[in-house]
């Protein structure tokens, strides 16, 4: 087994984070099995066969030799919580579902297998690869192409900038509605952000999405339509894509680049805006090696 793995083993002291349904179950499994189970971790006391830590608690006593598995029905909390146990206590003996943890996509497979076989299968004799953080940059790199690098940003230091055409840089889609949103932070994009606001709560409102439809362009009932139930589509293939990790908008980083010491969206907002719903403080996005490097010398990284 490579150093970077670990399998539980019978004296490990193994806390649940989770103390729901899918925690309980585990927990029962492992005992069963002989496993030792110190505790639940969770807000509130929900299962009665074993004590329950919050996780100020936990964080008092915990020992980085501890095992950690996180069995939380929402994902996206898995990889902050993962996060702070290591930050704090070091513990490094983590299992969870790296939903925006920026780790290479043969890692992440590696988390995903051992997370469906430990958790969901009560299959126990398996690799778990080990929780680690690169400290030295904060932006860490996940794809370095030839002239382009993609890397995690802070959504919120996003702005608004033009498309990038054959002639140019040149307004996105209709100037006199856009105007007032560009070189501005990237979350006041107010179109956008009403979009997917109506398309996570299902309440297409026609008066809130009435920007957004003078940006694209759509002036008669059909066409205002069509272009909703494209959003609708499109929003299902993000969320599908999210329910199983992020390296979909990996595979498709929001394009940017970097003037004037900001990074400007030239592309992507659909991504962006989907994935600042869903609760990301950190999208992938796409820069010119060149304007990388000046972010680096600029001190902004």
């Amino acid at each position: 087994m490579q150093e970077e793995m670990f399998r539980l083993c019978k004296n490990d002291n193994i806390y649940i984070y989770g103390a729901g349904v899918i925690g309980y179950n585990l927990s029962r499994a492992l005992r069963r099995c002989g496993y030792i189970v110190c505790s639940y971790i969770d807000q509130c006391v929900s299962q009665s066969d074993l004590p329950t830590m919050t996780l100020d608690e936990y964080l008092q006593k915990a020992d980085e030799k501890d095992t950690v598995l996180i069995t939380l029905n929402n994902g996206l909390a898995h990889d902050d919580i993962a996060a702070k146990i290591n930050l704090f206590r070091g513990v490094e003996r983590i299992l969870f579902l790296p939903l925006k943890a920026n780790i290479s996509q043969k890692r992440r497979q590696q988390y995903r297998f051992s997370y469906i076989e430990i958790v969901n299968h009560h299959q126990f004799d398996v690799d778990i690869p080990k929780y680690h953080v690169d400290n030295a940059n904060h932006f860490i790199i996940r794809n370095d192409y030839r002239e382009y690098i993609s890397f995690l940003f802070p959504a919120r230091h996003l702005y608004s900038g033009k498309k990038k055409g054959k002639e140019g840089y040149i307004e996105i889609e209709r100037e006199q509605a856009l105007s007032r949103y560009y070189f501005k932070s990237a979350f006041e994009f107010r179109p956008y952000m009403e979009l997917f606001d109506c398309l996570k709560n299902q309440d297409y409102d026609e008066e809130k999405l009435n920007e957004y439809m003078l940006i694209s362009g759509r002036t008669t009932q059909e066409s205002k339509k069509r272009l909703l139930m494209d959003r609708i589509d499109l929003y299902g293939v993000y969320s599908d894509a999210l329910k199983k990790d992020i390296s979909f908008f990996w595979d498709m980083p929001i394009q940017c680049i970097y003037e004037n010491d900001k990074v400007y969206i030239i592309d992507g907002y659909h991504r962006y805006f989907f994935l600042l719903t869903q609760g990301l403080e950190e999208v992938p996005i796409i820069l010119k090696k060149s304007e990388y490097e000046l972010m680096k010398n600029d001190n902004k990284i």
